[in-house]
């Protein structure tokens, strides 16, 4: 990973880059969400190579929605790298778990989710418009 690699929430100066992360939403929703502190970047000369959005079920569940690292910059470490902030800003809030997901046919998703320590916990049959079913993942922080 780069020394100037820098990992923080996304402000609303982020917010058209956060858009090319996350095409399928709008940017009021982008808003709502960098006003509520559920997204992380990771930047790098000002530019966004990576992207992390949560939510929490429950409001006692935190949840990986989305986590996206740039093609060119993958496999350097940069998604672990936002996992860990999200994980250190939890444990600052009193959470001690983490869930995530991916769908059932992804075998290198899976492999990395196992990588930066998470678990297998459960799975959702046919839950994706495709049919595919959804694994999930719990990682206790």
């Amino acid at each position: 990973m780069n020394k100037d690699l820098i990992i923080e929430f996304a402000g609303e100066l982020d917010t058209e880059d956060c858009l090319m992360f996350d095409p399928f939403m709008d940017k009021d929703r982008i808003s709502e969400w960098l006003e509520k502190k559920i997204i992380i970047i990771a930047k790098e000369n000002d530019k966004i190579i990576g992207y992390l959005r949560f939510m929490y079920f429950w409001r006692n569940l935190p949840y990986i929605c989305l986590i996206k690292v740039s093609k060119n910059r993958r496999n350097q470490g940069i998604g672990k790298a936002m996992v860990l902030y999200l994980e250190n800003f939890l444990k600052q809030k009193g959470f001690n778990k983490l869930l995530s997901s991916t769908d059932a046919d992804e075998a290198e998703p899976q492999n990395w989710h196992k990588k930066v320590g998470f678990e297998e916990a459960g799975f959702i049959r046919e839950i994706n418009e495709s049919g595919i079913g959804e694994i999930f993942f719990l990682k206790r922080i």
